[in-house]
């Protein structure tokens, strides 16, 4: 660290843990091109969601302070003496170490900017206190810190799924607010809420935070974002798909104001934060930041496939089960018939009307192989999922999950058995063409991929649960969706075993194409759907 550098405090402090304590806490320093950038969109004019300047800044997570430093220095370029910015930032940790960190970073910013009133640095110091910000939301903050009007910040990501820490201030938070949050709400979501009952009865305060992605469209969350959508309106979003972080977790960032929510709010990406375009305030958090990301507009209006199809979705018990009845096909004499009729089908071995089982290694249950199939027999004594097998043996349109495009396989005679995250999409034998040229539509996919945004494990991917099929909408034109129905018809009756890919990619497109115009589909919809074909 250089004197001189109050940014490489934080920096400092981080590197003193060790990664696996990070992981555990949830806590990772924000890069300062972020913070820079969500400052310029909550402080001043110009493309900033906020207006007037703030009069005190609070961090309730402040790590190593580079919130608060990144807000004095864009107080001082907007024209404000430092010693008086220097005078409206505070700070709260659970974490002493980072509380000194945050101490030492204001001292080392205050001695760059030539500040050596020693009463003010007292002064600043004591406004960064150690405590659970969690804690103050209902009780008040402690009487060093004045009510922000901004809050900022990173708060720390846990969830209740991944074994990192959650704090008892959380949970109890977290269950006075049954109406809010889920059971598996994350930490940073709930510390939104507590910064939204810290500045709520500051006019025209605003709470611009670094999130995970999974509170844009997660259950959990949904109550959280419907009540901060009646008292305090979304005024930005950032989304970006680079890593920005040392944790393993995709990242956004919102503003929210307690106040009337502006004509539009902003959209912003990219590592430096860069406003991109402006967005109805009515639409979804997950469609925005989506389309941060690039993702086209489309307006689909359709009657839901609904009673067309049922989906049904196996779990941990149902991939656990097929890992132990799994066998390889061998043309052995003294092979049981059953192993030569059930395939496993598994996310990477199915392509857009294709399937690349017995055609290519498959990797499932930590291993590689050539033609899996289940043994009936590893099963029986579990008579769960020997009915729950049954009832996938039928015809129906396979269709897996966190991939870039749909990519719908047919099962016309019913001998595979998916392997999570793989659904089962059944539907009468004569539809099952129709409902796949349905997940080959381009503007269906960017629909789900807006809807669903944040919830994949990929940022690029789309995720939907077997719940979530029956509201796809039908294209707009019935005679092009007929002539979709039969190119796919064409296309998926081929033997697996014979087809050409490159053929059967090309015929895709086509597929594609019709399915883009049935729905009313643009040029950049269909060009944005192409870049993410496999």
């Amino acid at each position: 660290m250089t004197e001189s550098d109050p940014w490489e405090v934080g920096r400092d402090h981080e590197r003193s843990a060790s990664p696996e304590r990070r992981r555990q806490r949830g806590a990772f320093y924000t890069p300062r091109s972020v913070v820079e950038g969500l400052l310029r969109l909550a402080i001043g004019p110009g493309e900033s969601a906020g207006a007037a300047l703030p009069e005190t800044v609070l961090d309730p997570t402040c790590g190593g302070g580079a919130f608060l430093v990144g807000a004095l220095d864009r107080l001082v370029e907007l024209g404000v003496d430092a010693e008086v910015a220097l005078g409206r930032v505070s700070g709260i940790d659970i974490d002493p170490g980072a509380v000194a960190a945050t101490q030492e970073a204001l001292a080392v910013w205050a001695g760059a900017h030539g500040i050596s009133n020693g009463r003010l640095l007292a002064q600043t110091v004591g406004r960064i206190v150690v405590g659970d910000a969690l804690n103050f939301a209902a009780a008040g903050l402690p009487i060093e810190i004045p009510v922000p009007d901004l809050i900022v910040g990173n708060p720390p990501f846990a969830t209740p799924l991944k074994g990192k820490e959650f704090p008892d201030a959380a949970v109890a938070f977290r269950e006075s607010h049954p109406d809010l949050f889920g059971p598996y709400a994350d930490l940073a979501a709930i510390h939104v809420q507590s910064a939204i009952q810290l500045c709520a009865h500051t006019p025209g305060a605003q709470v611009a935070f670094v999130l995970p992605q999974s509170i844009l469209a997660s259950r959990d969350t949904a109550g959280l974002r419907h009540h901060l959508a009646q008292i305090a309106p979304l005024r930005a979003l950032w989304a970006t798909g680079e890593a920005m972080f040392e944790a393993n977790v995709r990242v956004c960032a919102v503003i929210l104001g307690l106040t009337d929510g502006p004509a539009n709010i902003i959209i912003a990406g990219g590592p430096d934060v860069s406003p991109l375009t402006t967005a109805d305030p009515a639409e979804p958090w997950a469609s925005l930041a989506a389309r941060a990301l690039g993702a086209p507009d489309v307006q689909l209006a359709g009657r839901p496939l609904g009673n067309m199809i049922t989906a049904t979705a196996g779990f941990r018990d149902e991939y656990y089960a097929l890992a132990k009845a799994c066998r390889e096909l061998s043309p052995a004499p003294d092979q049981p018939d059953s192993l030569a009729t059930i395939r496993i089908a598994t996310v990477g071995s199915l392509d857009p009307l294709m399937t690349w089982w017995g055609t290519r290694p498959i990797r499932f249950a930590k291993r590689s192989w050539q033609q899996p199939v289940v043994d009936l027999g590893a099963l029986d004594a579990d008579e769960r999922m020997s009915r729950w097998l049954q009832s996938q043996l039928r015809p129906k349109v396979l269709l897996p999950t966190q991939s870039k495009v749909f990519e719908p396989v047919i099962d016309r005679d019913g001998t595979m058995a998916p392997v999570t995250p793989v659904l089962s999409i059944h539907a009468d034998p004569e539809d099952l063409d129709r409902v796949a040229a349905v997940f080959l539509a381009p503007p269906i996919v960017a629909w789900a991929y807006k809807r669903w945004f944040g919830t994949a494990l990929s940022v690029q991917a789309i995720k939907i649960a077997a719940r979530d099929v029956s509201s796809f909408p039908r294209p707009a034109n019935e005679a092009l969706w007929n002539q979709a129905t039969e190119l796919v018809a064409q296309c998926s009756r081929a033997s697996d075993l014979t087809k050409d890919p490159d053929l059967v990619r090309l015929q895709v497109i086509e597929i594609a194409k019709v399915m883009n115009q049935a729905y009313n589909g643009s040029q950049d919809t269909l060009d944005w759907w192409l870049a993410r074909l496999p």
